[in-house]
């Protein structure tokens, strides 16, 4: 993995851990607007965990195991995911859909780490 995709995915997970600290050790009354350079944490969070829940749905329906249909899922992965920020007002570049689709299939454990950076490349 090249070193800024990983500095990326590296930046979204701690984005999501640190939405997710703060939601449980930070009592505030009312709601909890932290944001970064547009990016509300909470809402982010959110999104990754819909995404989650989205990603295992998609790939049950859409993937059968075969690596050569891999491209095509995560074409229609990043399609979904890219609709989803848009509907949830989540400015998130194409980079950023990519690290994150890329990492949502990784934990469903679908395919290899290679096989679905490849499948993503073709898939763009």
């Amino acid at each position: 993995m090249s070193t800024p995709t990983m500095i990326v995915l590296f930046v979204i997970v701690d984005v999501i851990i640190l939405a997710l600290v703060l939601r449980r050790f930070v009592k505030v009354k009312g709601s909890l607007n932290v944001s970064f350079q547009g990016l509300d944490f909470r809402q982010l969070s959110r999104f990754a965990k819909d995404m989650h829940a989205e990603t295992e749905r998609y790939l049950q329906s859409n993937y059968s195991g075969d690596p050569r249909q891999l491209p095509d899922a995560m074409q229609g992965l990043l399609s979904l995911a890219r609709s989803r920020a848009e509907q949830e007002g989540l400015a998130l570049d194409a980079a950023m859909l990519k690290q994150l689709v890329a990492a949502l299939v990784r934990k469903h454990r679908v395919a290899k780490a290679e096989e679905i950076r490849s499948a993503l490349d073709r898939a763009a």
